[in-house]
């Protein structure tokens, strides 16, 4: 980590750009490890939980990012100007990746015409099997909808109050624990899921988070390094003992990947120690800080296309690989530099922007 300019010449936050590519490359390193879920039905996880716990903090890193260029909204900027803005950045490259899955498979044989026409019906609604990552999207549209509704409320309020609210929202996270524990909680029951902290609970906390650290955290690196190191280590272990206590005790992949939730305290800490520490890398070399922020530019799109790259090169790649970790993170690499190359291609046609937001 080197202390420069945060800037590169076109302007751009690098470490921010960095953080993007670096949480685009973590998905794909997560959904690399898919190939080897059959192993914790036999009781050999080691690899799958040490490599996809300590990638757990991708998405959340990928909303404080945005959240912290975002909110507060600029004083002259209306919310239907936001809304416009975001929404059509994101929404139609979504919208036609989402019809792409559905509809290549069929080109190489994978799918048939029933298939395909299964694939699209369900689009209506929520995204489909072959695109299960897309799920993020629908969250992203949650995020980007009530940022104009609590941009006021981060203009004005204090420092002490909005660490209360951080604090409450920390509190939150231990819910999917607590519940296996204890069953339904606060008010939960058959005709109502909306608990007292349904309402500060979720990803909404690391929008705040982001605001937080960007209005009041402005730390020295050794300060930085002796907050962030912990904090990402303590997570980083009760993630990996959450999901052995999980896989060795339940047949349930749900119950699994319970430790692996966004919104665990175990991932809130790892995001926030990650972030910190991530806030003040630094690039000295002009080359270096513009393909960083490149590929960061990139990242949204090489997010939208990766798994239809990732699965074909699992196949060519994978029997030539022995080992677990050579195997998971050699197929990321090929995949995530496939992904910039076609995402890089595509940024020179014509109306790129709807293909690659």
């Amino acid at each position: 980590m080197m202390q420069t300019s945060t800037l590169n010449p076109s302007g751009r936050i690098v470490w921010l750009d960095f953080i993007r590519a670096l949480s685009c490359f973590m998905v794909i390193v997560v959904h690399s490890t898919d190939c080897f879920w059959y192993m914790i039905g036999e009781g050999n996880y080691f690899w799958n939980n040490l490599i996809s716990s300590g990638m757990r903090s991708c998405v959340p890193l990928f909303v404080m990012v945005s959240s912290y260029l975002l909110v507060p909204l600029p004083d002259d900027m209306k919310p239907g100007t936001f809304y416009k803005r975001r929404f059509m950045r994101i929404f139609i490259p979504f919208a036609i990746w989402s019809v792409l899955y559905a509809v290549l498979p069929y080109l190489w044989g994978e799918f048939d015409g029933e298939r395909v026409r299964h694939e699209l019906n369900i689009l209506s609604t929520n995204f489909s099997y072959y695109s299960l990552h897309l799920w993020f999207m629908y969250m992203l549209f949650g995020v980007y909808l009530i940022m104009p509704v609590i941009s006021p409320w981060l203009k004005t309020v204090s420092k002490q109050f909005e660490r209360g609210f951080l604090v409450v929202w920390f509190l939150t996270t231990f819910y999917h624990y607590l519940k296996v524990a204890r069953g339904d909680l606060f008010g939960e029951c058959a005709w109502n899921e909306f608990t007292p902290f349904w309402y500060v609970s979720g990803y909404i906390g690391y929008v705040v988070l982001a605001h937080y650290i960007r209005t009041y955290v402005d730390w020295s690196l050794r300060k930085t390094l002796l907050v962030g190191i912990p904090l990402f280590a303590v997570g980083y272990a009760a993630t990996l003992l959450i999901f052995d206590h999980f896989a060795s005790t339940s047949d349930n992949w749900v119950d699994w990947e319970r430790g692996w939730r966004f919104c665990t305290f175990n991932v809130v800490m790892m995001t926030t120690g990650a972030f910190l520490m991530l806030k003040k890398v630094r690039f000295r070399s002009v080359k270096v800080s513009w393909l960083v922020s490149d590929i960061g530019k990139m990242s949204f799109a090489i997010y939208l296309m990766h798994m239809l790259v990732l699965r074909a090169v699992d196949k060519v790649l994978g029997p030539m690989i022995d080992s677990i970790p050579g195997q998971i993170f050699s197929v990321a690499i090929v995949t995530f530099i496939i992904c910039y190359g076609i995402s890089k291609a595509l940024s020179y046609l014509p109306g790129s922007k709807y293909l690659i937001g």
